[in-house]
């Protein structure tokens, strides 16, 4: 039987832990962000200016 006892803990430097899914939730948003920025000024999404906002 295999169990799985995998640690959550990626880096530790003193009393701080860095866990591999903060990391993941981290590199998502960026992903997410940078990709709505290119599609946005690929497609021109969104046409407001100044002025509109």
């Amino acid at each position: 039987m295999f169990i799985h006892n995998i640690d959550p803990v990626l880096l530790s430097i003193g009393p701080f832990h860095i866990r591999y899914y903060g990391i993941n939730y981290a590199l998502a948003l960026l992903i997410f962000i940078f990709l709505m920025r290119y599609l946005i000024g690929k497609y021109k999404m969104i046409d407001l200016t100044k002025d509109d906002v």
